[in-house]
């Protein structure tokens, strides 16, 4: 199991694994820079917008914050390591952009990815924050209105877009596979007769 979450994160939320089930969890010490997000409660009213744009800057950052797990990810993968789960908290920022880059890495065209990652629309239901209680980002995302809030909890095309537009202003995605993720030709090859399957006739 690949575990993006942050250190605060893992130990606020320890994961309880049935009894008899232990896997290998690879997990990296590390705070969280949510700065864009927490911008966004600094500048004014809170709109669907602002939101938007402070996710797509947190996207455009991401592909090289978690470029090393990423990396770690797709190392287990090439190594035959699986099955192999990876996870986030919400399953659908960290998450997503691992899910895209692993399926850009096996060759699926960029509108596929796309569709995958916006699935999360359909299928994650966060739980609605609290509006009292003592945990002051829960008082901040009960204050927002409905439509940031989505903006923030779901998952949007221009999101993603931002971390691919980011990759292709550092060089390309053949560039950052090699460099970043440290996918070699052959790995890349390695990954796609390990996971993909053929199309029946």
């Amino acid at each position: 199991v690949c575990d993006f979450r942050s250190t605060d994160e893992r130990q606020r939320d320890p994961v309880n694994w049935p009894a008899g089930v232990q896997p290998t969890v690879l997990a990296t010490d590390y705070g969280l820079d949510m700065g864009a997000i927490a911008t966004l409660f600094r500048s004014g009213p809170v709109t669907a917008d602002k939101t938007r744009a402070a996710m797509e800057s947190f996207y455009a950052e991401m592909p090289f914050t978690f470029a090393a797990q990423y990396a770690r990810m797709m190392r287990e993968l090439v190594e035959g390591r699986a099955p192999l789960a990876f996870n986030c908290s919400a399953g659908k920022d960290r998450t997503g952009l691992a899910a895209a880059l692993l399926l850009t890495a096996l060759g699926v065209p960029y509108e596929t990815a796309v569709a995958d990652y916006l699935l999360s629309n359909e299928t994650y239901r966060p739980k609605a924050p609290a509006a009292g209680g003592d945990d002051p980002t829960a008082r901040m995302f009960a204050s927002m209105p409905k439509d940031a809030l989505q903006a923030l909890m779901g998952v949007d095309r221009r999101y993603l877009d931002a971390s691919f537009k980011a990759i292709d202003a550092r060089g390309g995605m053949d560039r950052y596979l090699a460099d970043e993720l440290k996918l070699s030709p052959a790995d890349r090859e390695t990954l796609r007769s390990r996971y993909l399957v053929a199309a029946p006739r």
